[in-house]
């Protein structure tokens, strides 16, 4: 069985580096150490939630397919929303919907590309999710 030390030794993690991930994995369920994001599943899909309402601008940013799929508008009213800087309406419009949107996200890009800053990419360990974050 891999143990998250050895796992973490793969990432390049010293020995204080592993002990101050497992001394925070006991007390926190969302944290940082050395470049890298770490958050406990149980948590994980209320974080992006709350991450991803909390810029309209961006939320209304999203692909128009991926916008006019949730609120179930046709694609051309999302582009023309979108050609017209309407990026901020179309966030407040989604936020309605966040649970659907967060579920969505999560099936079409995975968590890694929101909160893996650096490649993008997720890591599982147990009930963890890590990313790099820079």
């Amino acid at each position: 069985m891999v143990t998250i030390n050895k796992t973490l030794r793969s990432f390049d993690f010293d020995k204080s580096d592993i002990k101050e991930v497992r001394l925070n994995m006991i007390k926190e369920t969302d944290f940082e150490v050395n470049d890298y994001r770490f958050i406990h599943a149980n948590d994980i899909d209320d974080i992006l939630a709350d991450e991803l309402q909390s810029d309209l601008y961006i939320l209304g940013s999203f692909n128009a397919w991926f916008i006019a799929d949730i609120l179930n508008l046709d694609i051309e009213i999302i582009e023309k929303l979108q050609e017209c800087n309407g990026y901020e309406g179309l966030g407040k419009m989604l936020v309605k919907h966040i649970d659907t949107v967060t579920e969505q996200y999560i099936k079409h890009d995975g968590y890694g590309h929101h909160f893996a800053h650096y490649d993008h990419s997720e890591h599982e360990f147990g009930d963890w999710y890590f990313f790099r974050v820079s």
